[in-house]
């Protein structure tokens, strides 16, 4: 099982299904992590505080602006522009890969430290994580723009 998955990320991949990839690495995490803010936020707060709304449009206009779309901008033109064979993995370059594995744990440590605040974590999840989504979906959007112009 573990050699047959191996395969498919490593072999030879069309431009689209990299694209594909590189979208539900942003997009479904994205949705998730917004699921965790919403749930951590009613738990406490309801939607009745504009202060917590606020705080996560300001993580969300962080996150997908000035960071992630940079990101996944600069990964989905290179993956549009290559001309060799690629596989999956291409989607995101190494160091990418570092960057969102290392995301991915100061996200469980925040987590873990701050547990008994779930207004603070709902609050920051729910902006990254719309973040993330937005971005999977911008990744998704590559698939409709022409290859050597990246113009719709």
């Amino acid at each position: 099982m573990l050699t047959r998955t191996l395969r498919i990320l490593t072999s030879p991949a069309p431009k689209q299904l990299i694209l594909l990839f590189g979208t539900s690495v942003m997009l479904f995490p994205g949705l998730e992590v917004m699921y965790v803010g919403i749930k951590n936020i009613t738990r406490v707060e309801g939607w009745s505080n504009p202060v917590v709304l606020a705080l996560a449009l300001a993580v969300l206009l962080l996150f997908a602006v000035v960071i992630l779309r940079p990101f996944a901008r600069r990964n989905s033109n290179r993956v549009a522009t290559n001309t060799a064979p690629a596989s999956l993995w291409t989607a995101y370059k190494p160091t990418d890969y570092l960057i969102i594995i290392s995301m991915i744990a100061l996200g469980l440590v925040v987590r873990t430290l701050l547990g008994g605040y779930p207004v603070i974590i709902g609050t920051f999840y729910l902006g990254l994580g719309a973040a993330l989504a937005l971005n999977g979906l911008y990744y998704l959007s590559r698939l409709f723009v022409h290859p050597k112009t990246h113009e719709r």
